[in-house]
C-alpha cells in the first residue's frame, strides 16, 4: 500500500502535465494618456504553475487603442472599429481620467489632522470624511440616461 501512495505521490505532476503546459495571457499594464487620448497596454504570456500560480514566460507587444480615431493597433498592423464604439470608450476613460483628478483632489485637500493623530493614539485605523460624488461629463451622462448639470 505504501509503494502505491508512493508511486502515486511521483506520477501526479505528470498527471496535471496538460494543465500545466497551457499557455495562458496576463494583463500587465494599462496606461491611458488623456492627453493624446491614445489607451495602451501589454499582455504577458505564461503558465500555471504546479500551485496554481501565474509564471510569466514573456511580455507580448504592446496594444494602443485611439479611441477619437476608431482605431486599434498590434505590432504594426492597424484594425478600425465602429465610431459609436470609439465615443463609448473615449467617455469611459474620461470619466475615469476625471474620477482619478477628483481622488487627487481630496486626498491632497481632505487630510484631516485629527484623524491621523487619532489613529497614531489608538492604534487603529480610521476612515477618512467621505468623498463628495463626481459629476459625470455630459455624454457620460446621457448614455447613463442622467440629465447633463
Amino acid at each position: 500500500m505504501k509503494h502505491h501512495f508512493l508511486l502515486l505521490l511521483l506520477l501526479s505532476p505528470l498527471l496535471f502535465a496538460e494543465d500545466q503546459g497551457k499557455k495562458v495571457q496576463r494583463l500587465e499594464t494599462v496606461i491611458w494618456n488623456p492627453v493624446t487620448h491614445i489607451l495602451s497596454w501589454q499582455i504577458s504570456e505564461g503558465h500555471i504553475d504546479v500551485h496554481g500560480q501565474y509564471e510569466p514566460e514573456r511580455l507580448i507587444e504592446s496594444f494602443f487603442l485611439e479611441p477619437q480615431a476608431a482605431m486599434m493597433s498590434f505590432a504594426g498592423e492597424r484594425q478600425g472599429f465602429t465610431h459609436q464604439e470609439g465615443d463609448r470608450v473615449h467617455d469611459i476613460l474620461d470619466s475615469l481620467s476625471h474620477y482619478l483628478m477628483s481622488s487627487t483632489l481630496w486626498w491632497q485637500e481632505g487630510k484631516d489632522v485629527s484623524l491621523e493623530r487619532n489613529s497614531m493614539a489608538t492604534g487603529h485605523a480610521t476612515t477618512r470624511t467621505p468623498r463628495t460624488p463626481i459629476q459625470m461629463p455630459s455624454s457620460t451622462a446621457r448614455a447613463a440616461g442622467k440629465k447633463p448639470n
